[in-house]
């Protein structure tokens, strides 16, 4: 029979993208954290293990301690975060308000939601549900 190898796995999370980050946080209940990253962070690069953001107004690089502090011990790998002059990316929220409103536009642009929007002014698209 097959000799077997004791592999040490590692079961502690290894973000693969901030998206990562962000839920990790959320795991963690580091509720203001997971809402600055959210709202107020602007991606700049992304490698895992290190990861450069523009902080929003009023933040400090205590903020950035603090995360790198938070993911190398939550993942047992140094993390480097770093503050960034550069605009990065939108905010994952602006992305997701951005998204929505895309999908509003094109939503509004098909024959019978545009006859409704046209039939009934002042109308508007309050919801979209996807239907399978």
């Amino acid at each position: 029979s097959p000799i077997k190898v004791n592999e040490e796995v590692s079961e502690l999370p290894q973000p693969k993208d901030f998206l990562e980050v962000i839920d990790l946080c959320a795991k963690n209940k580091e509720v203001i954290m997971f809402s600055k990253l959210q709202h107020s962070v602007n991606l700049v690069s992304f490698v895992p293990g290190k990861i450069q953001i523009k902080l929003g107004e009023g933040m400090g690089k205590e903020f950035v301690r603090d995360l790198s502090n938070k993911l190398t011990s939550w993942t047992g790998k140094n993390w480097i975060v770093e503050a960034s002059k550069e605009a990065g990316q939108d905010s994952i929220v602006d992305q997701q308000k951005k998204a929505y409103a895309k999908e509003k536009e094109e939503v509004s642009q098909q024959d019978n939601v545009a006859s409704i929007l046209s039939a009934f002014p002042g109308a508007e698209i309050k919801k979209i549900e996807k239907t399978s």
